[in-house]
């Protein structure tokens, strides 16, 4: 209880402090991603939500949790999310940090691992729908790539439709690590949101034909 009212302190400081609203708990059943379908759908909660916008981009920080197995075989996994909203559809690309102590895959069937040049493909699994690739790297220029490995080697990316998830393991507790993921979220907005907006028309047809 203690820590649960520190948490809940601690959400509403950074939420002032960045000219954010803090909003508490969430329904997760309005998440759309691979990591919202894991485990016990029963268990699946939102915690601390905090909402803003960027550049007339929508985006909300909050806590993740759900369980996996029941009784003595229970695991519960944290994480700490950023959803994105933009103004039009990205492929279905996910984007694993290989640096997560407890690796979990969040590709889906449809998305194949897509090999990338340089020092990427060394800290980052790149997934992708076939047929999307020229689409992807549109959107992961180098400058991206190089920023994420230098300022966001620990999280994952997954692009669903209109939105973006950026999300690592454990909730966040540290004043600096929080504002890190808002600073990379910021970046996401501005580098990303005007290329999302210009691929728009492109990737929902190629999607339709996919259908």
């Amino acid at each position: 209880l203690a820590s649960a009212k520190a948490r809940t302190e601690f959400m509403k400081q950074f939420a002032k402090a960045n000219g954010l609203n803090y909003g508490g708990d969430g329904d997760p059943a309005t998440l759309k991603g691979n990591l919202f379908k894991k485990g016990n759908e029963s268990s699946r909660s939102i915690a601390h939500r905090i909402e803003g916008e960027k550049n007339a981009h929508k985006f909300r920080f909050f806590f993740y949790s759900y369980d996996v197995g029941s009784g003595d075989n229970k695991r519960t996994y944290d994480y700490s999310v950023c959803e994105i909203f933009f103004k039009g559809h990205a492929p279905d690309i996910v984007v694993e940090s290989k640096s997560d102590w407890d690796f979990t895959s969040f590709a889906r069937d449809h998305q194949k691992e897509m090999l990338v040049e340089g020092f990427f493909k060394e800290y980052f699994g790149v997934y992708v729908p076939e047929d999307f690739e020229i689409e992807t790297l549109e959107i992961f220029t180098p400058d991206v790539m190089e920023y994420l490995v230098d300022n966001a080697k620990k999280y994952n990316f997954e692009f669903v439709e209109d939105r973006l998830y950026i999300f690592r393991q454990g909730f966040i507790s540290k004043k600096g690590e929080l504002q890190e993921f808002f600073t990379t979220a910021n970046y996401m907005v501005e580098k990303l949101a005007p290329r999302i907006f210009r691929l728009h028309n492109d990737v929902v047809a190629m999607k339709e034909l996919r259908q």
